[in-house]
């Protein structure tokens, strides 16, 4: 596999293709007349398009959540790490450990 080929497909994302897609079946539901073989076949067409597009949002958020939210917790409990050793005071740190053993379980 060649150098340019393994970057196209690792690169690639279908978002415009698929919009380009929907677009196309629904200029062509407008072409046609209600009613006819070949509106249904179009209609059912654009439904699945329209579906598949909705799937690929969903995913593209559940993604977006799941990298976020790992990187929230990550630097979460860093940043709770930090400050718990620098804290002066035992009762500040002691609310930290506490903390903490919440978030271990």
């Amino acid at each position: 596999m060649k150098v340019n080929e393994l970057v196209s497909t690792t690169v690639r994302n279908n978002e415009f293709e698929l919009k380009n897609e929907v677009q196309r079946a629904k200029d062509k539901l407008a072409t046609l007349q209600v009613g006819t073989p070949e509106y249904a076949d179009a209609l059912s067409a654009y439904k699945e398009l329209t579906t598949l597009e909705t799937e690929k949002e969903k995913v593209k958020k559940e993604v977006r959540k799941t990298i976020l939210g790992g990187i929230i917790g990550i630097g979460g409990m860093l940043l709770y790490r930090k400050l718990i050793d620098k804290a002066a005071e035992p009762f500040f740190k002691e609310i930290g450990k506490q903390m903490l053993r919440i978030v271990h379980i």
